[in-house]
């Protein structure tokens, strides 16, 4: 086994370690099956806690300019029941699109063909079930914040902070409670560009300026493919010509 192997195996015992530590200290009897507030996810599969996970900035590397907050283990969180090995779902934001927190869950019956890039040779297609991507904010709103009011039906993060999805930090408005503050605001050129200036899409580096690690993958695949038809036919022709 390699080093790098081995610096894969340890962080995967890490995480693991860290997943099993979590759940000790939760009652399962708190966790809310997310089908039951959702009707398109499939049931039995993903279950929201109110708090004692971690939150999705926890994963940060550089852990020195994260605030505090964000790497304790205060946060609502996804129990994911698998075959195999359960695991914790603290979502993930994209960096072509920041905006929210969102989390991919399966449907529960649609299902999708998806190739399987785990052959190094061919390319295999299985289906799968869909996955419907929800935000975390309103997966916990839904699970564990009353909603009296037929007509709100927005979740408010209620001090503008849209990563944080505490369940105490979110509210159900309506249509126009969720654009208050907004009317009458002129849009400030200078403070617009300041925060503008600051995203990748910006900087020309964006997701579709980018070389991702699957297109390279997927590169890589189609020379295997062709290397390996290459091989053959070679191989095809050398036993002609030698018979």
């Amino acid at each position: 086994m390699n080093g790098e192997q081995e610096t894969i195996n340890a962080r995967a015992r890490e995480k693991r370690k860290g997943i099993d530590d979590l759940i000790k200290d939760l009652n399962p009897s708190e966790g809310v099956d997310i089908a039951t507030v959702m009707p398109d996810i499939m049931p039995g599969r993903y279950f929201a806690f109110k708090a004692g996970g971690p939150h999705f900035f926890s994963k940060c590397k550089n852990k020195d300019v994260v605030e505090d907050k964000y790497l304790q283990n205060i946060w609502p969180f996804i129990y994911t029941v698998t075959d195999q090995r359960s695991t914790i779902s603290t979502g993930t934001m994209s960096k072509a699109k920041l905006t929210y927190i969102f989390v991919k869950l399966y449907h529960k019956s649609e299902t999708v063909m998806k190739k399987n890039f785990r052959k190094q040779t061919s390319v295999e297609v299985r289906e799968r079930p869909k996955e419907v991507e929800k935000s975390m904010h309103r997966i916990m709103a839904s699970c564990f914040v009353p909603n009296s009011n037929k007509d709100a039906k927005f979740v408010d993060h209620i001090n503008g902070n849209r990563v944080d999805y505490r369940v105490e930090n979110l509210r159900w408005i309506t249509p126009e409670g969720n654009s208050k503050g907004s009317g009458g605001e002129t849009s400030d050129p200078d403070k617009v560009y300041e925060l503008v200036s600051h995203q990748m899409w910006f900087k020309g580096l964006g997701a579709n300026m980018l070389t991702t690690s699957k297109d390279i993958f997927n590169k890589q695949i189609e020379e295997n493919i062709k290397n390996e038809e290459f091989k053959k036919n070679f191989e095809k022709v050398l036993k002609n010509e030698t018979q």
